[in-house]
């Protein structure tokens, strides 16, 4: 996989020596079992009928090109609570914050949100508001934010990121993002700012 000087990724076939927009890994099928299907809101997500459970994580992801399987490890998690369980805590910071935003611009909107507020501010309470969307925010819709903007920021897409060297679906810092987003470091401060905030309210964010 390759990009353009804007950032847009398409493929190369070696073999037939010819490019595409499209990316060969969705023609791959799925496992046996697994069938996929699309939520009410558009996301598509996997079934496994052998365990009868559902996942948001395409199946054929967990393909790795070479070397020998990563031994599951709680390693992360036990790091994860003691970091959370360490972290100072602020000084009566009630209220709330509002982050307004637009589905369809949901990264612009909440770069600008987040970063004309300060660090103070980002701990209180999160209210979230998708424009044209009434509800109240009492921790569905920000979660939802959370997973929303996160799947945005980790695009590679936007030239930020780009695949490893290890396989196409681990990512790192695109050492040529200046070329595509001359704002790239503050978005970079961004998103440390969003994974921060996960971390502190208790969210997830998806970084697939």
């Amino acid at each position: 996989m390759r990009y353009t000087q804007n950032g847009r990724p398409f493929f190369i076939n070696h073999r037939s020596k010819e490019t595409s927009w499209h990316d060969p890994r969705q023609d791959d099928p799925l496992p046996d079992g697994w069938e996929m299907r699309v939520h009410a809101d558009g996301r598509v997500f996997y079934v496994d009928h052998t365990t009868k459970s559902t996942q948001w994580e395409d199946p054929r992801k967990t393909k790795v090109s070479s070397g020998p399987a990563i031994q599951y490890s709680r390693d992360y998690k036990v790091k994860y609570e003691n970091f959370k369980a360490n972290l100072p805590k602020p000084d009566n910071p009630g209220g709330k914050v509002d982050i307004k935003v637009k589905r369809s611009g949901i990264l612009e909107d909440s770069f600008n949100s987040v970063m004309a507020k300060s660090p103070a501010d980002l701990l209180r309470r999160l209210w979230i508001t998708f424009e044209g969307e009434p509800g109240l925010d009492y921790g569905g819709v920000a979660r939802e934010w959370f997973y929303a903007l996160s799947r945005e920021m980790f695009n590679p897409y936007y030239g930020l990121w780009e695949y490893s060297a290890i396989d196409n679906y681990t990512l790192q810092i695109n050492p040529n993002s200046g070329l595509c987003n001359p704002e790239h470091e503050q978005f970079f401060q961004f998103f440390g700012r969003v994974c921060a905030m996960a971390v502190y309210h208790g969210k997830l964010v998806d970084g697939k």
